[in-house]
């Protein structure tokens, strides 16, 4: 497959790191929950997406079922998206979502954009889930099978959480620092709109 990290790659990167992350998106869960489209597509985009930001909820929700019609089911575009937390709430929603099934992530993933303002606020200094809406949270997780047991089953097993915490690092070290931005053939880009999207790929649908 291409590597998402082609485009930020140097000849002092770490290979085991590299690695370790070809092996993630290439696993069954990476599959479906971070990647999607033509693997030897000319062009490839990376996602770096946050639950709790508004912008990132506007592109997941308005821009991105375009780009998908468009672009990555036409076999234009291999489609990468790293989740980046910003800071607890954010890892808390994500670190869940992650828990859920291939076939339920992305519908879960999409509910909780459509309904963030109702859990979500933001504070001068970042984002948070204010302690009295865990619950709406919750009720959305409810609804895609994550229920109290398997809530406190998830949150009590480390993985969700050592991979977000690696996916942070990768951003990072593809000189992400904050969302949403987007790595396109190894150029960083910043918010990103339909009209955005069309002016860079517009070539592809001649």
């Amino acid at each position: 497959m291409p590597s998402i990290l082609i485009a930020g790659a140097t000849e002092s990167d770490s290979e085991q790191f590299r690695q370790k992350a070809a092996n993630i998106l290439d696993s069954s869960m990476g599959s479906v929950k971070f990647v999607s489209g033509n693997r030897d597509a000319p062009i490839i985009m990376v996602e770096f997406r946050s639950q709790l930001c508004p912008w990132s909820t506007d592109f997941r929700l308005n821009v991105f079922p375009k780009l998908k019609e468009k672009y990555i089911d036409s076999g234009k575009i291999f489609f990468a998206s790293i989740p980046y937390a910003h800071d607890d709430g954010d890892a808390y929603v994500m670190g869940l979502s992650l828990c859920s099934t291939n076939e339920t992530f992305w519908p879960l993933v999409n509910e909780l954009y459509e309904k963030r303002e109702s859990y979500a606020r933001v504070r001068e200094k970042g984002r948070e889930i204010s302690s009295d809406n865990h619950e709406v949270v919750h009720q959305i997780l409810g609804k895609y099978g994550i229920g109290p047991s398997e809530r406190e089953s998830c949150l009590a097993d480390n993985s969700s959480k050592e991979f977000l915490i690696f996916a942070r690092q990768l951003s990072n070290h593809l000189g992400a620092y904050g969302t949403p931005q987007y790595l396109i053939n190894g150029k960083l880009y910043h918010e990103l709109s339909w009209s955005d999207i069309e002016w860079l790929f517009g070539e592809l649908s001649d």
